[in-house]
């Protein structure tokens, strides 16, 4: 890797030369340019694997009802749901314009929106690359920095979870408002300042968590563009002023961010509210202050070791019921402080640490478990931009020390060592993501009591036909986390499928305790008494689904066959009324009821019927 001199300490790269001939200039130009495209291009080629996979049983659009409006395609009606509505637990209406867009131009060709998803992590590894370029003026140095973010195997959950565009969205526009940035730092202009704000409203739009991008510009500000007055210690203040340099310079770089970090509130609010309407997120009362601080620190501490060592990577890490182990806790947590110590005390001679190690601290922050969202301990799409940080410090040191000792060659070899390892694990990880089935295995195969992968596991085993394999599932799932109803739920329908009618009423039975206004435990219940001849019950079931779901059109449907059989009217009366007494002022019941009432009265005039 090159020696860049002062570039590389800390300057942005220079500026064009007075009197230098355009064709030039140009050449110049084009020639990081050029990188850009070719980083971009072989990140398209190691991720083109990814085209053969299919959809993922998660919370992809296809696999959940109640992002119908999704499939829609891209629609008036449509771009009004996603800038108003909920989705995924967040309020992000740009990500959810770009899945109706696909749908729009794929349908359920699931490799056209994989390749859409792809091109968007090629562009970020393009920016990320043009981004250190211009900041630093050391062309290999970004390039190696921009291909370990890009091929990373920790890149490959964002990419292949269709759900995971909105990591895709807010890191490529992220990025871009940092690179307006650094050319607003250059020539500042209205212009200019106004494509930074519109590039960061955007990655706001794709996800929330973008909201860190004025505190990246800070890092920035310290390490390359070198904004910071930094001084020894002991240093006499500056008589005008009231504080040392430093500070003084802080408050006036966080001044010019101020309409920024506006717009980050506005997004953390949003998200908040967001994440709180579809109870994606734990009330803080709900999960005490050292437990978040607990997962916090065990979540750091996970992200450094998966991107040093990125063996036993799944889609979900299950937070442990018994709480963390207090010695890893402890461990974590003095990782955490010693490192965040030494990279603080490296901001003279080593600005580059410290630099990339706020960079990564400041991307976890909103996902680090001080706010739990989820189930979830950690995740390995909330590295996207994180990642990057740690590149940086560890990309410039290697690079310093090469040149310090005259062992560049020895340093490059050590990055093409790096690369060379990135890509066939990358390729390796995104084998798991070929379907749903191998997804959830390599969930319960690499992590201890993941009660999530055992019972999406189950699901999918259960509509493939493999009745017994997915009873044996829903148990295992139901072992670990017995307060899950899905489980239940689940269980319940393959005992059905299986003609264990006695077994499956009792699950079912089960998943209502736990959560009363389940609609698919009503609807299945349902089902069983209808096989099992008791109509009542059965139209009681299904009315009390009406009434949590009224437009639920297989609970409809059910309903009407359970009335179109003889007597059927006259059992179900006592249980519709019932429910419809409970919901005084739900339309549908009382529409509903008075259908029964008229059929009971229909068979009173044409006489008995068989009971």
């Amino acid at each position: 890797m090159e020696q860049t001199g002062g570039a590389a300490a800390g300057g942005p790269s220079p500026e064009p030369r007075a009197g230098e001939p355009p064709a030039d200039r140009a050449n110049r130009e084009l020639r990081p340019a050029t990188t850009a495209l070719a980083i971009g291009a072989l990140t398209l080629l190691v991720f083109l694997p990814a085209l053969r996979s299919g959809f993922v049983h998660l919370d992809d659009p296809q696999t959940v009802p109640r992002y119908a409006v999704v499939l829609r395609g891209l629609t008036w009606d449509g771009v009004r749901l996603a800038f108003g509505s909920n989705f995924f637990g967040h309020w992000a209406p740009l990500t959810v314009l770009s899945l109706m867009l696909d749908w729009q131009l794929w349908g359920r060709v699931a490799y056209g929106h994989h390749l859409t998803s792809v091109i968007l992590h090629g562009a970020a590894a393009a920016l990320a690359f043009l981004l250190w370029r211009r900041t630093t003026g050391a062309t290999a140095r970004a390039a190696a920095v921009a291909l370990l973010f890009a091929l990373h195997p920790l890149r490959v959950e964002p990419v292949l979870w269709l759900t995971g565009r909105k990591d895709l969205i807010a890191g490529v526009f992220s990025l871009l408002a940092l690179l307006l940035y650094i050319r607003w730092r250059e020539a500042p202009s209205s212009g200019r300042w106004l494509a930074v704000t519109v590039a960061f409203a955007a990655a706001l739009l794709g996800k929330a968590t973008a909201m860190v991008v004025p505190a990246l510009m800070l890092v920035l500000d310290l390490w390359p563009l070198g904004r910071f007055w930094l001084v020894e210690p002991g240093t006499p203040r500056d008589p005008g002023t009231t504080s040392w340099p430093v500070l003084a310079s802080l408050r006036r770089l966080v001044f010019e961010k101020l309409p920024w970090m506006a717009m980050s509130g506005v997004a953390a609010a949003a998200a908040l509210w967001s994440a709180r309407a579809s109870a994606a997120m734990a009330e803080l009362d709900a999960v005490s202050l050292p437990a978040r601080l607990a997962t916090a620190a065990v979540g750091y501490a996970h992200y450094l070791r998966a991107t040093f060592w990125p063996a036993g990577l799944a889609a979900f890490y299950p937070l442990p019921r018994a709480g963390w182990p207090a010695s890893q806790v402890a461990f974590s947590a003095a990782l955490f402080l010693v490192l965040t110590v030494v990279a603080l005390a490296a901001v003279r001679r080593f600005p580059w640490v410290t630099a990339g190690w706020l960079w990564w601290v400041a991307c976890l922050a909103p996902v680090s478990g001080l706010l739990q969202a989820g189930e979830q301990a950690a995740a390995d799409r909330y590295t996207y931009l994180a990642s990057m940080g740690l590149g940086v410090a560890v990309v410039w040191s290697v690079a310093e020390i090469g040149s310090r000792f005259s062992a560049r060659r020895a340093a490059t070899l050590l990055a093409v060592v790096a690369l060379g390892a990135c890509i066939p694990a990358t390729r390796a990880q995104i084998a798991t993501w070929r379907d749903s089935e191998s997804v959830f295995r390599r969930m319960v195969e690499v992590t201890a009591d993941n009660h999530f992968g055992h019972l999406n596991l189950a699901n999918v085993l259960a509509e493939t036909g493999r009745g017994p394999d997915a009873i044996d599932e829903y148990r295992a799932a139901i072992a670990l986390r017995p307060d899950v109803p899905l489980a239940w739920t689940g269980l319940g329908a393959a005992l059905r499928a299986q003609g264990d009618r006695a077994g499956a009423r009792d699950a079912l039975v089960q998943a209502l305790r736990i959560e009363p206004r389940l609609t698919s435990a009503h609807l299945q219940l349902a089902a069983v008494y209808e096989e099992e001849g008791a109509l009542g019950p059965a139209a009681g079931h299904l009315a009390r689904a009406i009434s949590l779901e009224p437009h639920h059109t297989q609970a409809w449907q059910g309903l009407a066959s359970v009335l179109a059989r003889p007597g059927a009217a006259r059992r179900a009366l006592p249980y519709v009324a019932a429910v419809a007494r409970g919901e005084p002022e739900s339309r549908e019941l009382q529409d509903l009821l008075r259908l029964v009432e008229s059929r009971v009265a229909a068979e009173k005039v044409a006489g008995p019927t068989a009971p």
